[in-house]
């Protein structure tokens, strides 16, 4: 299991970026913050000749993990290694406590379509545990949901909640399209809008909320230390600012 490389960026697909920082997954603060965050000397040891890089495009000015996880090792972070049992505890009063947000987004949603709750359809795509979904879906709206993870596509399934583990699967027009803090785990986030935009009806709407990159470049300096931000080592792997987003949209 090792990192990928990329060679353009996963936003505007252009091959002109340059390098903002560089660390090696072996030094003390990046090994320190694997062992901390993952709890796992497995990963410390996969990781121990990989380079945690951060670029910039000069095209459109995203910046992105120049080094990140293939297909397998996404599996066995995300599945395997993060605790799917610890995972799910975090997130069990996520309704109760973002009711508010809810039902902030479920007035929006309502409010942008003449139609009864009910033949508004809406897929939510990198769904997780489905609280999100559960909730509208208990406003009586049509949801659908699109999860790769197994262990997260087992548990949709068990709480009646429709899941499809690959945007390809998919052949439904929907009305809104949902996604939160998803598109900067992605590999293809470009191709993944793209994908969406083949699913949305013609007079329908996306929706995606990520991490706030705001002033995140002037941080890059020699004493900026990875961490749980919007560059997660290994997660985290574009960091999406207004001009990058719109370029994507464009």
């Amino acid at each position: 299991m090792n990192l990928v490389n990329r060679l353009k960026c996963p936003f505007c697909e252009k091959e002109i970026f340059k390098s903002l920082f560089k660390k090696k997954y072996s030094s003390k603060e990046l090994s320190d913050f694997i062992y901390k965050y993952y709890k796992s000397n497995e990963l410390i040891k996969i990781l121990q000749n990989e380079i945690y890089e951060l670029c910039e495009c000069t095209n459109c000015h995203g910046i992105f993990q120049k080094n990140i996880p293939n297909e397998s090792f996404l599996n066995f972070l995300y599945d395997d290694l993060i605790s799917s049992v610890e995972s799910l505890n975090k997130k069990v009063d996520y309704i109760k406590n973002h009711e508010k947000k809810l039902n902030q987004d479920f007035q929006m949603i309502s409010a942008l379509f003449e139609k009864k709750t009910e033949s508004i359809k809406i897929l939510e795509f990198g769904s997780g545990w489905g609280f999100w979904s559960k909730f509208m879906l208990s406003k009586s709206l049509n949801v659908t949901t699109c999860e790769f993870s197994d262990v997260r596509h087992q548990h949709l399934i068990k709480n009646k909640i429709q899941n499809f583990k690959s945007l390809d699967n998919i052949n439904t027009k929907f009305d809104f399209i949902y996604s939160e803090e998803t598109l900067e785990h992605v590999t293809f986030p470009l191709n993944v809008l793209r994908k969406l935009k083949s699913l949305l009806s013609k007079n329908g709407y996306m929706f995606h909320r990520f991490p706030s990159s705001f002033l995140f470049k002037s941080k890059l300096n020699k004493k900026y230390i990875p961490k749980k931000d919007c560059a997660h080592p290994l997660e985290h792997i574009n960091i999406i600012n207004k001009k990058s987003f719109i370029q994507m949209c464009e």
